[in-house]
């Protein structure tokens, strides 16, 4: 029988007793070699393209392919590999997999602390080692591509939505960052997957849920930067038509 006093337990069962850790060392020992493995694989080659470009021209505003501005995506990848660039010297591979073994470990422990304060911890226990094991995450969490950090912005998002911090004013804070992220990895995409997340929770009647009005101002507030860097964009691109 579960003693309810104990900490860590509770309906739901027990977790380990020092599971931040365990996850960290997890990440270490499966992903972390994968950092190292030389080359590039797949779109990480254009991510550092991407990245490089800005490191020489300096234009980290609209960043170029092969002398062309490429807009497919919104540049927060390649700016993160540029930034770890610019402070390391140089860009190598397993800097330029790092932002993507950070996201991994940071949805991990974001599944685990979003548990906790649902009163499910077993249950986020059980999502986050989940998480980490399941062959994609695996796979995409050593390449410099964008899929990871979509997977914690729309997560970061879901945690402001539920409520993972306390008070209304955090979680609209913690909403509208990850929706940001979001954008500024992906675009439009992180759009659709924030409000359907928030129309199925609606839907279910779920009483942790934002309100509409909570959920209109994170929403506002993490299209902000999209929108600055679209304008930002437009700007450049006009002066460079006059020029």
């Amino acid at each position: 029988m579960i003693d309810q006093s104990e900490p860590g337990c509770n309906r739901t069962g027990t977790v380990p007793g020092h599971p931040l850790l365990l996850l960290c060392l997890l990440a270490l020992l499966l992903h972390a070699p994968g950092l190292f493995v030389p080359g590039y694989m797949g779109e990480e080659g254009r991510r550092v393209l991407l990245a490089r470009g800005m490191l020489q021209d300096g234009n980290w505003l609209v960043p170029h392919l092969a002398g062309e501005p490429y807009l497919t995506k919104p540049p927060l990848y390649p700016w993160l590999i540029a930034l770890l660039g610019a402070l390391h010297g140089s860009i190598v591979p397993w800097l330029a997999r790092l932002p993507a073994f950070t996201a991994t470990l940071g949805t991990a422990l974001l599944l685990l602390g979003l548990g906790r304060r649902l009163d499910h911890p077993r249950a986020g226990w059980l999502a986050a080692l989940g998480w980490m094991l399941v062959p994609a995450a695996a796979e995409k969490a050593v390449l410099a591509e964008t899929d990871q950090v979509l997977v914690f912005a729309v997560l970061l998002s879901s945690a402001g939505l539920l409520g993972a911090l306390p008070g209304n004013g955090r979680r609209i804070t913690l909403a509208a960052v990850g929706l940001a992220l979001g954008l500024l990895v992906k675009g439009p995409p992180a759009l659709i997957f924030f409000l359907a997340l928030w129309a199925a929770l609606a839907w279910r009647g779920e009483e942790r849920l934002l309100s509409a009005r909570a959920t209109l101002l994170a929403l506002t507030l993490g299209l902000l930067p999209l929108l600055a860097w679209s304008l930002a964009v437009l700007s450049f691109q006009e002066g460079a038509g006059q020029g």
